[in-house]
């Protein structure tokens, strides 16, 4: 999957895919590229995946999106998530 993620702060210290395959391990995007985008490419198993894109600020904050690409949602444990 190549995943594009709209325009994030500049201000980021990065941002990370998490999803229900496991909340806490993070996935770096490389990025942002000319266009402010950020990118990863994973395989994914087949079935139905919650997912949310994570922008880490400076001093440690996070901030959850969802994929402003995807409005197919889903839920994991009650929240509402991106799903592919």
């Amino acid at each position: 999957m190549e995943e594009k993620l709209a325009p994030v702060s500049t201000f980021t210290d990065g941002v990370f895919l998490a999803g229900d395959w496991d909340w806490a391990a993070r996935e770096p995007l490389t990025g942002p590229d000319a266009a402010g985008a950020w990118h990863l490419s994973r395989e994914f198993p087949a079935g139905l995946h919650a997912y949310k894109f994570v922008a880490q600020l400076p001093g440690g904050e996070e901030r959850w999106h969802f994929d402003p690409n995807n409005p197919y949602r889903t839920y994991s444990g009650g929240t509402e998530n991106s799903g592919l």
